[in-house]
C-alpha cells in the first residue's frame, strides 16, 4: 500500500493543556450556581483551566484552604472571618452574590412566627447564617434560649421531606428549595421581603490561602475572569444555565430551577465586588459566637486588586 500523502497533524491542532484546580463550594442553592455555569457553559475551559469542584462542610473547606489541599473556596466570608481570627490567613478575591436570600418556611397549622415556639426548626450548619436568622428571629419573637429547637441538617434538600414526616416543623431555606417546600403543603412565614430581612445579609465568596497568591495571579485572574463570564451567562442565558444547575441541586424539573435562578439574579454581583457594609453586616453576625472575630474589619479580609484588574480590561 501506497503511503498516505496526507500530512501529519501539526502540533498547534493538539488539545491545549489544561491547568488543573480544586475547588469547592459550601452550599447548594441558586445562588451558589456560579462555578456550575462556568463549568458547564466551558467557561473556565476557555480560559484553560481544568477546575474540579466538590462540595464539603464549611469547616472542611477553611481546613482544605489552609493545608492547601483545596485552592480555592466559595464559602461564606464568615469562615474566612473565623480562620483569620485564629491565624488562619486567608482572604477574599470577590463575591458571587451578597443580599437577603431566606425563607422560613412551615408545616400547616404554623400561622406564623410567634407560632414556632416549643418547635423544631431545621438550619443547616451551626453558626451559619441559618443558624444566626432563626436564632435572631426567635429572640424577637421574645422567646427563651429554650423556647426553639433548631435542628441541624447540612442539605436544604433533606429538610423538606423532614417536614412532611414532621421530624421538623419549619426550616430556613434558600431558592429552589423555599419553592419546592412549598410544592409540597409548606407556606412561607417569612422571606427576603419581609421588614427587617435585609439585616441578615448572606454572601458567598470566593477565597484563598493568602500565600497562594504571589504566585498564582495569573492562574487566579484567569479563575475569576470565567466567575465574571458566569454571571453574564447566567443573566442573559438562563435557559441554560437551568441545564447545568439541576445535576447539582439534585433536581429534574428544569424549569422550577429556571425560576430559582430568574430570583436569584438581582443579588448576584456583576463584578464580583462585594460591598464593605454587607461584608461588616456578616462579620457583626458571625461575631457573636466568636467574639475574636470582632477585632477584624472587611478590609482586612480582602485582596479586591485582582477583580479591579478584571474590571479594568472590560472583559
Amino acid at each position: 500500500m501506497a503511503p498516505s500523502s496526507a500530512p501529519p497533524p501539526s502540533k498547534s491542532a493538539a488539545a491545549p493543556v489544561l491547568t488543573k484546580l480544586n475547588a469547592s463550594y459550601t452550599a447548594l442553592s441558586s445562588t451558589t450556581a456560579l462555578p456550575w455555569v462556568a463549568k458547564g457553559a466551558g467557561l473556565f475551559g476557555k480560559q484553560g483551566l481544568d477546575v474540579t469542584l466538590s462540595f464539603l462542610s464549611p469547616a472542611t473547606l477553611t481546613a482544605g484552604l489552609v493545608s492547601g489541599s483545596v485552592d480555592i473556596g466559595y464559602g461564606s466570608p464568615g469562615s474566612v472571618a473565623a480562620a483569620d481570627a485564629h491565624g488562619g490567613d486567608l482572604v477574599i478575591l470577590g463575591a458571587t452574590y451578597e443580599g437577603s436570600i431566606f425563607s422560613i418556611v412551615a408545616r400547616p397549622g404554623i400561622a406564623g412566627l410567634a407560632d414556632l415556639k416549643g418547635k423544631k426548626v431545621g438550619a443547616t450548619q451551626r453558626g451559619a447564617t441559618t443558624d444566626f436568622l432563626i436564632h435572631q428571629v426567635a429572640q424577637q419573637q421574645g422567646f427563651g434560649p429554650n423556647d426553639l429547637n433548631v435542628v441541624y441538617i447540612p442539605q436544604q434538600a433533606s429538610q423538606i421531606p423532614a417536614m412532611s414526616t414532621g421530624a421538623l416543623d419549619a426550616a430556613v431555606l434558600t431558592e429552589p428549595f423555599t419553592s419546592a417546600a412549598v410544592a409540597q403543603g409548606g407556606h412561607v412565614i417569612y422571606g427576603p421581603n419581609t421588614k427587617g430581612a435585609n439585616k441578615y445579609v448572606s454572601m458567598s465568596v470566593i477565597s484563598v490561602k493568602r500565600s497562594y497568591v504571589p504566585a498564582h495571579r495569573d492562574l487566579l485572574k484567569r479563575f475569576l475572569t470565567a466567575n465574571v463570564q458566569a454571571v453574564r451567562f447566567l443573566k442573559t442565558q438562563t435557559g441554560e444555565a437551568a441545564t447545568y444547575v439541576a445535576p447539582y441541586l439534585k433536581m429534574d424539573d428544569v424549569a422550577v430551577v429556571r425560576k430559582s435562578l430568574e430570583g436569584s439574579l438581582g443579588v448576584m454581583r456583576d463584578d464580583l465586588t462585594p460591598t464593605m457594609p454587607g461584608l461588616q453586616s456578616v462579620l457583626t453576625a458571625t461575631a457573636t459566637s466568636d467574639p475574636a472575630i470582632a477585632k477584624l474589619k472587611p478590609q482586612d479580609l480582602v485582596d479586591l486588586s485582582i477583580v479591579d484588574e478584571i474590571k479594568a480590561s472590560g472583559k
